[in-house]
């Protein structure tokens, strides 16, 4: 799955293509949360609940368009 590099004889996995990988896998996460955060608040319930959480707000009604 990983590149290895010889060194004294040994193969160890590289360390630079593990680095970008689990980069990718945080950056990507964090571009799912961005999401379902921009979706809350856009939405107009007043009962908001998730992965067991909830809470009860007051929707914003300016909203710019195109956001």
């Amino acid at each position: 799955m990983f590149q290895t590099s010889k060194y004294d004889g040994e193969e160890k996995i590289d360390l630079g293509v593990i680095s970008v990988f689990i980069c990718s896998i945080l950056l990507s996460l964090g571009g799912f949360i961005a999401i379902i955060a921009s979706s809350c608040r856009r939405s107009r319930c007043t009962n908001v609940g998730c992965c067991g959480v909830s809470c009860v707000r007051d929707p914003v009604d300016d909203l710019e368009p195109g956001i």
